[in-house]
């Protein structure tokens, strides 16, 4: 069989797409997890409503409940969120659970409102994100 070297470019082409979708949706499981899993945990509202969303926010809260306080949305669960996204698309990954006064209450946690995380859980773990990326390249996630 011969290829032409048009026929292999585009292959190329296909696989670098390919490979960077993969790369791009299990990084941000990754990270979306590692949010969750730093998300201080009270009633659990907070926790259980990580998701993730492709191309625009996706700003209601789920309204989710985790009544034994233990459970966070896997990454596995937010991977499959993410199963539609195609190369060039812009991944969201967040969270829109209201406080008591009906604002974001994870922008409150995110600043120190809760003694559990002081320091906040997003920026922490973006710090973070080349760590993750490098490990969703390596295939380690």
């Amino acid at each position: 069989m011969t290829i032409t070297f048009d026929q292999l470019e585009r292959l190329v082409e296909e696989t670098i797409i390919s490979n960077t979708e993969i790369f791009m949706k299990e990084g941000a499981a990754d990270m979306g997890q590692q949010f969750a899993r730093d998300t201080p945990v009270d009633t659990g509202k907070a926790t259980a409503n990580w998701h993730g969303s492709i191309d625009s926010e996706d700003l209601v809260s789920l309204n989710r409940f985790d009544q034994s306080l233990t459970a966070r949305p896997t990454r596995n669960a937010i991977r499959a969120e993410l199963d539609g996204y195609v190369y060039g698309q812009d991944i969201y990954v967040q969270n829109a659970v209201k406080g008591d006064e009906g604002e974001g209450y994870i922008i409150q946690l995110e600043h120190g409102k809760s003694n559990q995380a002081p320091n906040g859980m997003v920026l922490i773990n973006l710090r973070n994100a080349q760590n993750v990326y490098n490990r969703a390249y390596q295939g380690n996630l």
